[in-house]
């Protein structure tokens, strides 16, 4: 039970930005593949309203504090992220890792062909950078938040939003053309 309060606290302080929750991805390039708990998958789905679909699995997985847990689902569903049809699919987990944030791995960062300048912004939030499969081949970029807790926010509940923010993309821009 104190391993499970401590962990809990942790994982809340991955979604505060500057005192402000904010909602979406760890960005995790050290996660083998996507994670999500139960209980931060809710609350994202209550205050998204998203759908998600989810479908049977068998794997176990251990956490930061080397216990083992059982994976209770694969879940999937799509990210709000501007210009952008993606979906995220992660195992779920409970108990002690319910609260634990969606992670996003190296495996579809790599996949997806996404990248990230660290401490891009004067307040060192990054630059993310997704590499659409078109021909030309054009980017995308999104400002990812440096959370209270030193991680990366990929804010992924822009549903509706059609266009990028200019700014990001004007400074994505300039890179692709250097």
């Amino acid at each position: 039970e104190e391993v499970s309060k401590k962990q809990s606290k942790l994982y809340e302080s991955y979604h505060m930005v500057r005192g402000v929750k904010r909602y979406g991805l760890i960005v995790d390039p050290g996660a083998a593949d996507g994670l999500q708990g139960t209980d931060d998958l809710k609350e994202y789905l209550d205050h998204t309203g998203v759908q998600a679909v989810f479908k049977r699995t068998d794997r176990t997985f251990t956490g930061i504090y080397g216990i083992p847990a059982p994976g209770l689902a694969r879940v999937r569903y799509p990210l709000g992220l501007p210009g952008l049809d993606v979906e995220y699919e992660a195992d779920l987990i409970g108990d002690a890792g319910s609260t634990c944030p969606g992670l996003l791995p190296l495996r579809t960062m790599v996949r997806q062909k996404m990248g990230i300048l660290c401490g891009y912004f004067e307040n060192d939030d990054g630059l993310f950078i997704v590499r659409l499969a078109t021909t030309p081949a054009e980017v995308r970029g999104y400002r990812v938040l440096l959370t209270d807790s030193y991680h990366y926010l990929l804010p992924t509940d822009r549903y509706g939003e059609k266009k990028i923010d200019d700014r990001q993309q004007q400074n994505l821009n300039l890179l692709a053309t250097k």
